[in-house]
């Protein structure tokens, strides 16, 4: 039943694609935590995220557009920022 809902992925089953995809978002983020603490910036990461002080909202947001558009080679990253108090 999967393998049918989803057909035009469904030859990507069982090859360990989801564990690669993991290991890659893991290294992309392990580089913004490098770029961010290169810079003076206190990060902790939260899964695909990272959190920082409000101060550094904005070298956060730009490291992690920079980060995504080299290892995807597309300028179309979205990164988003949310505040919480």
């Amino acid at each position: 039943m999967l393998a049918a809902k989803h057909a035009p992925i469904a030859h990507l089953f069982g090859k360990g694609l989801g564990f690669q995809l993991m290991r890659i978002e893991s290294d992309m983020l392990i580089e913004v935590l490098t770029e961010l603490s290169a810079a003076r910036v206190t990060a902790l990461p939260l899964h695909d995220a990272v959190l920082v002080a409000e101060a550094h909202a904005g070298v956060a947001q730009e490291t992690m557009g920079a980060v995504f558009q080299r290892w995807s080679r597309s300028p179309r990253a979205i990164v988003s920022v949310k505040f919480y108090q």
